[in-house]
């Protein structure tokens, strides 16, 4: 009787509802990360991203993802 139960959560749709969630009507989220590399000659070269999220409205999230360094 366990496995039926089991079985029967893993089928449904409700069970688990994975995804996104959105920010809420004018919500804010920034976040900034510095971090450094070294390339093959020893040199650093710095590497910064900048991420933000903004709430258009209660289904509706604008993000914003900028990346400045170099990437392998």
């Amino acid at each position: 009787m366990r496995w039926l139960a089991i079985f029967v959560l893993a089928i449904c749709p409700f069970a688990a509802n994975a995804g996104a969630w959105a920010r809420g009507e004018g919500e804010v989220y920034l976040s900034f990360s510095t971090t450094g590399a070294v390339d093959g000659f020893g040199s650093e070269i710095p590497e910064m991203t900048i991420y933000g999220e903004y709430g258009l409205s209660q289904r509706f999230t604008a993000a914003l993802d900028v990346f400045e360094g170099t990437q392998c």
